[in-house]
């Protein structure tokens, strides 16, 4: 198999697997909020990379992106009722306005 052909397999798998990709990407977020004790820029822009790709490959709407804010605000609400401010409500902050502004950027498109 060359390497053309071993890409354009990589890509008919995943866009046969959309929710698999976005759930591992949603996961990759969860739990960078939720047990990574440190902050990375390459992993916020590596999933932001991603998650950008996926837009691209299957056509997300803003609407997905913007249900995804909503749960992020909620994780946020509930770590600063029970922790208050902490590294990880300031994690949840920021993925939060990233996710907002990829939104917007999309909805701007759409």
């Amino acid at each position: 198999m060359t390497n053309k052909q071993y890409i354009k397999y990589v890509i008919h798998v995943l866009k046969e697997n959309k929710i698999t990709v976005l759930t591992v990407i949603y996961l990759g977020i969860i739990s960078d909020i939720l047990f990574f004790q440190q902050r990375s820029d390459f992993v916020i822009f590596g999933i932001l990379g991603v998650y950008a790709i996926a837009i691209w490959m299957y056509g997300l709407k803003s609407k997905l992106t913007f249900q995804f804010c909503l749960f992020i605000l909620s994780i946020m609400y509930i770590e600063f009722i029970f922790i208050g401010t902490s590294l990880q409500t300031e994690k949840a902050a920021v993925w939060l306005f990233l996710f907002t502004a990829i939104g917007i950027v999309q909805q701007i498109r759409e």
